[in-house]
Formats: structure tokens, C-alpha cells, sequence
């Protein structure tokens, strides 16, 4: 019997993990790319696993089976908003003057970048574009470029607002940036506790004297089109 229940847990974790493994390659094509994005996007969730699998199969063994429906339910959240995603990105790359410029200098919008802040910790950027551009015969300004998407039933809450912020501040403390557009972008909308949120609270570079200060800008789903709904108040 115990022979038996043990043959059916190992069939059992082999379908999960065949499982996860078809969503993962058709969410991420490139096998090297998948790996890669796994151990983020777990090391984001806070499971356990090996740090140093060498391939996706050997990364997904070294879950538990919790951890395997943590990531298989978070996999199945990516697949449903990344239509979202892709139609913020272009939307941004069609009417926001920093990501045109950044455009005509090489340097293209990229979706679900991972990068570190100052503090070594690694972030999940939806969509991201940064780097210098000329703007005279020698002169150059840094531009950086960043939105989160978020495709929800209900409101956007404040919460959302605040851990994006965080990371933001965390990915450019210390950076010379001349040129910013911190974006969020919602299909449902947002609380008025966010909104009032953003409104007062900027985006805090450094801490500088003086302090360097961004706006946050709130963004909602109209139809085929966004609309800035609130943006942070800086005198």
C-alpha cells in the first residue's frame, strides 16, 4: 500500500510539474529566459528553492507542492494581464514624449524587467525604459521610463500604490535622472484612499538636501484609451 501511495504522489507531482512547465514556455519562449524569470518571480513570492537548478525541470522539482501551486496560480495571473500589459505599453510608446524620446535613441519599452535597487533587492518592473539620450552636440539627459499594470474586478487600494512606490524610490536612490514618467495604469479604477494617496505623496529619489522629488501618475482604463485621473500635487 505504501509502495502504491507513494507511486501515485511521484505520478502526481510529474503531471503538476508537466504542468507548470507547458504554461511557463508559453508565457516564456526562450528556455534560458524562463529560468531566469522563475527564480525572480519565486524569490519574489518568498518560496524556497534552488538557487543554483541549472534547468527549469530541476528548478521546478526543488518546490514543494505548495510552492508549485503558489507559482502555477501566479503564472495563471501573468497569462490573463499580459493583453493588458501589452496594450499599456503601446499606449505609452504612442503618447508619452520620454518613451518617444527614448525610442529615437535605441532604447525600447520592455515588459516584466527585473533590476535591483540600492538596497540589493530584486524588483519586477511591468514596463520599463531607461537610459541617456543626446540632446545636443555634446550634451546627454537621463530619461527613465516606468509603469505598473494592474488588471483587477475591484478598485486599486492604496497598498498598490505604496509597494510600487517603495521600489521605485529603491531602484532610483542615487540616480541622475533628468527626465522621469512614474505611470500606473488600472482597468477598474481606483479607491479614493489611493487617489488621495498619490496626490499627496511623491516619488522621493534620495535623501539629498535638497530633496529630489517625482509625481506619480494614476491612470484608468476608458474605453481604447487611458485617463490621468490623479497625479501628485509638487510645488
Amino acid at each position: 500500500m505504501r509502495e502504491k501511495a507513494s507511486k501515485v504522489r511521484v505520478a502526481r507531482k510529474e503531471t503538476v510539474i508537466t504542468r507548470l512547465a507547458s504554461l511557463i514556455t508559453d508565457l516564456y519562449p526562450s528556455s534560458k529566459d524562463a529560468l531566469e524569470h522563475m527564480k525572480n518571480l519565486l524569490e519574489e513570492l518568498s518560496v524556497r528553492f534552488n538557487k543554483k537548478a541549472e534547468t527549469l525541470e530541476k528548478l521546478l522539482e526543488s518546490l514543494s507542492a505548495s510552492a508549485q501551486e503558489k507559482l502555477y496560480e501566479e503564472l495563471k495571473r501573468i497569462k490573463s494581464w499580459r493583453a493588458f500589459q501589452e496594450e499599456v505599453k503601446n499606449w505609452i510608446a504612442a503618447n508619452i514624449p520620454e518613451a518617444r524620446k527614448l525610442a529615437e535613441a535605441g532604447i525600447k519599452l520592455r515588459t516584466e524587467v527585473y533590476t535591483r535597487g540600492a538596497s540589493g533587492l530584486n524588483y519586477r518592473i511591468d514596463i520599463l525604459a531607461e537610459g541617456e539620450v543626446k540632446t545636443g552636440w555634446i550634451s546627454k539627459e537621463y530619461f527613465f521610463v516606468a509603469a505598473e499594470c494592474k488588471n483587477y474586478k475591484d478598485p486599486v487600494d492604496v497598498n498598490d500604490i505604496m509597494i510600487y512606490k517603495c521600489k521605485i524610490e529603491d531602484i532610483i536612490k542615487e540616480k541622475d535622472i533628468d527626465n522621469t514618467r512614474i505611470m500606473f495604469f488600472s482597468t477598474s479604477g481606483y479607491t479614493e484612499r489611493a487617489i488621495d494617496y498619490v496626490k499627496a505623496t511623491p516619488i522621493i529619489q534620495s535623501s539629498t538636501v535638497p530633496v529630489i522629488t517625482y509625481p506619480i501618475e494614476l491612470y484608468e482604463k476608458r474605453g481604447n484609451t487611458f485617463k490621468l485621473v490623479a497625479k501628485t500635487e509638487i510645488e
